[in-house]
């Protein structure tokens, strides 16, 4: 599956944040030895396992190539937008 590059980075940086907050939950003294405890490191795991898949399995697309035009028109182009209505203002 092909998505942008800007998009891929998100989801990377996301799960990185989610997974730096979950290794910090995890040395928590007080959550040592509960349920707690285990859930988070689950969930560690599956972050873990979601970064390492869109790391080697959702692949970026380059963005295509567009002709981009620029919204100030350049000296010479405004030159002959002025001489052409000058020359329909000529009798």
């Amino acid at each position: 599956m092909g998505v942008h590059v800007s998009t891929k980075r998100h989801i990377d940086d996301h799960l990185g944040h989610a997974e730096f907050a979950l290794k910090v939950v995890v040395s928590f003294r007080c959550l040592q030895d509960t349920p707690a405890h285990a859930a988070v490191r689950e969930a560690l795991s599956q972050v873990a396992k979601a970064r390492r898949v869109v790391h080697e399995e959702i692949i970026a697309e380059k963005p295509k190539a567009v002709a981009i035009v620029p919204a100030i028109p350049t000296p010479a182009e405004r030159a002959r937008t002025v001489h052409r209505r000058m020359a329909r203002l000529a009798p």
